[in-house]
């Protein structure tokens, strides 16, 4: 299972891709993902998917958001239960958000070209409107700006090679 959040989000598992319906499902979706392999309270899943006005009875509206997010992931991911919470039982280099930043890290001229061609647009372009993941894309376009530069100057600092400034002209459109 792959699951992409540089750009809109996408899901795609070794069948094909994967239909995640309904935004507040697709976010749950993702803030599990950002905590791969790490369990995530109901309270923090809660408030960042309600913020400010969360319904009645939030913890029964957020179990059934999470009984319809296992409903789509089914056979190929589960969403288990855990103490005060949820995990999504996946490596970390199984979103590509984690994996750019694991790449980036490395600041390498080929490591930084991966990391930075994982992008597909603005991060989480189609949930922003959900506050915490905003936060969260904005952080991300921010590191994708500091990866640039750092790709810039890995490149820059390189011995000359035939069609290497080509390539960091299309790496920064």
């Amino acid at each position: 299972m792959r699951i992409s959040i540089l750009g809109p989000l996408e899901v795609r598992s070794a069948a094909g891709p994967v239909h995640v319906g309904g935004s507040r499902v697709r976010a749950l979706l993702v803030l599990l993902a950002l905590e791969a392999g790490r369990p995530v309270t109901g309270e923090r899943l809660i408030d960042a998917l309600w913020a400010d006005d969360p319904p009645a009875n939030a913890a029964n509206a957020l179990q059934t958001l999470v009984k319809r997010l296992r409903a789509t992931l089914r056979p190929n991911l589960r969403v288990d239960g855990v103490p005060g919470g949820y995990l999504l039982p996946i490596e970390p280099e199984a979103v590509d958000a984690r994996e750019f930043t694991a790449l980036a890290a490395r600041r390498d001229a080929d490591s930084l070209e991966r990391a930075l061609a994982l992008w597909r647009g603005p991060a989480l372009a189609d949930l922003r409107a959900v506050p915490r993941l905003a936060a969260v894309a904005t952080a991300l376009d921010d590191e994708r700006l500091v990866a640039l530069e750092a790709y810039a100057q890995a490149v820059l600092a390189l011995p000359a090679e035939p069609g290497r400034t080509a390539g960091l002209a299309a790496t920064s459109a």
